[in-house]
C-alpha cells in the first residue's frame, strides 16, 4: 500500500459459517481518506472524488451514516439489489470515548469524531441478507494538513472498540 496507507498494520479479516458468508463478521482495515475540497489543487479540478493522493482515496468528509451508505454498503456490494434501509442512527457516545481517548494524551490535537450504525436488508447472489454496518470517521483536522498548506484535511475510517464493522444474516424463513 502505498504512503499514507501504510501508517498503520492493516488487518482484514473475516468470521463465516460457509463459503458464501450466509452468515458472516467482517472487520475491513482502518483507511484513510483525502478531503481536497480546501486544496487549491482539489478546486482545480485536479483530485476529483474517487482520485488517488499520496495513497488515499480522495472523498470528501462525510457524515458518517451518509458514508455507510454511499461509500461503505456501496464498496462492499457494488451487485447489490432490493436495497432498504432499515435502521440508521448516530452512535454520540461513541464518538464521544474516542475523543475521550485522545483527550487523555497530553498534545493538543484538532481531532473530531462522528459514530453511526446502519441496517440494511439487500440481494446478493440469488439471496436475501440483512446487514449491521458500524463505523466511526476519525478527522484529523489541521493535524492531517501538510506543512504550509493550511487546506488540506485527511479522515480516517477507524472500526469500534469491539471491531466488528458489519455483520450478516441469513432472514428466517417467512
Amino acid at each position: 500500500m502505498p504512503a499514507a496507507q501504510s501508517i498503520a498494520a492493516k488487518v482484514d479479516f473475516a468470521v463465516q459459517n460457509d463459503a458464501d458468508g450466509s452468515v458472516m463478521i467482517y472487520g475491513p482495515p482502518d483507511m484513510l481518506y483525502f478531503d481536497a475540497r480546501h486544496s487549491p489543487a482539489g478546486q482545480m479540478g485536479l483530485f476529483p472524488p474517487g482520485s488517488n493522493y499520496q495513497g488515499m482515496t480522495v472523498w470528501p468528509i462525510l457524515p458518517t451514516v451518509q458514508f455507510l451508505h454511499e461509500v461503505a454498503f456501496q464498496s462492499l456490494h457494488p451487485q447489490a439489489s432490493g436495497v432498504q434501509i432499515e435502521d440508521q442512527r448516530t452512535l454520540p457516545t461513541l464518538a464521544q470515548r474516542y475523543l475521550q481517548r485522545v483527550q487523555a494524551i497530553p498534545i493538543q490535537t484538532t481531532f473530531s469524531y462522528d459514530a453511526a450504525t446502519t441496517t440494511i436488508s439487500y440481494s446478493e447472489r440469488g439471496r436475501r441478507y440483512r446487514e449491521q454496518m458500524i463505523t466511526v470517521i476519525e478527522n484529523w483536522g489541521q493535524m492531517g494538513e501538510r506543512p504550509r498548506r493550511r487546506d488540506l484535511q485527511r479522515q480516517r475510517i477507524l472500526r469500534p472498540e469491539h471491531r466488528c464493522s458489519n455483520e450478516r444474516e441469513r432472514f428466517s424463513p417467512e
